[in-house]
Order: C-alpha cells, then sequence, then structure tokens
C-alpha cells in the first residue's frame, strides 16, 4: 500500500514537521544564474529521498539551463559515500509571473544514508551525460 508523507520545512528557520521520518540536513550551492531554492531529504522505508526547486537569479525573463544540471552528494568525515546528478523539470526556468517566482522541480532517491552524513545540492554547468556521477535512469 502507497505511504504518503507530507513534510514541512521553513528555509529561514530550519524546523521541520514530518511525521514518522527522519529529517537530513541539505546544504545547497547556487550558480550561473540557477538558484538552489528549497530542498528537503528525508529517510522513510530505507531510502533517502531528495527533492526541491530551483528558481533563476534576480534579473527578468526565463533562465535556459540547458547545458546545466544538480550533483546531488552525501558525504560522511569529508568523504564522498553517495553521488548523483540529475535534471530540474522543466530545463528554462520560468520567468516571475504576477510577484511569483517561476520555479523548476527536482527529486532523486538514494539509499538509506548514516546519521552524521551531510548532503550537498549544487549546480553543475555541464550537460548530464557529461557529468562523472551516475544519474537516474541510466
Amino acid at each position: 500500500m502507497f505511504k504518503e508523507t507530507i513534510c514541512f520545512v521553513s528555509m529561514l528557520t530550519g524546523h521541520h514537521s514530518c511525521p514518522n521520518e527522519k529529517v537530513i540536513p541539505v546544504q545547497n550551492e547556487s550558480r550561473n544564474g540557477v538558484v538552489v531554492y528549497q530542498t528537503h531529504a528525508g529517510v522513510e522505508d530505507g531510502y533517502t529521498h531528495i527533492s526541491g526547486t530551483v528558481k533563476k537569479g534576480f534579473g527578468p525573463g526565463e533562465v535556459s539551463a540547458a547545458n546545466t544540471h544538480l550533483d546531488i552528494t552525501a558525504t560522511r568525515n569529508g568523504k564522498v559515500i553517495h553521488a548523483v546528478a540529475t535534471d530540474f523539470f522543466p530545463k528554462t526556468i520560468p520567468a516571475t509571473r504576477q510577484g511569483t517566482p517561476g520555479r523548476s522541480r527536482f527529486a532523486v532517491k538514494m539509499g538509506e544514508l548514516p546519521p552524521d552524513a551531510k548532503i550537498l545540492v549544487s549546480v553543475h554547468r555541464e550537460p548530464l551525460g557529461a557529468c562523472g556521477f551516475s544519474a537516474p535512469g541510466r
């Protein structure tokens, strides 16, 4: 049976409300006009689920990120223990409309990580196929 967990994480305070789930802190690294805006990582049913949104930096119009993807790395004691590359959708981050910033979304699933693992979501300006990290579904 499918079990849905809804979690609320405040990006300002870091406080969260997540029943039945262990939340893992995530560090974001933005660049090239793409801002990793909101992220969430939690462990449930033996998997680490990492998801979030990206938005464009300041300025008018849309941002085309055709040769840009996200690298998601999990480290422990300064060593990479798991890494995955993923796209966000849509690839062209929409412009702000009626005061609401346009956003694109991403989501990945990793195996369960140790409790002291740290997660970094960073923007990588290179086509996904050229990245050395494994991409989901490849």
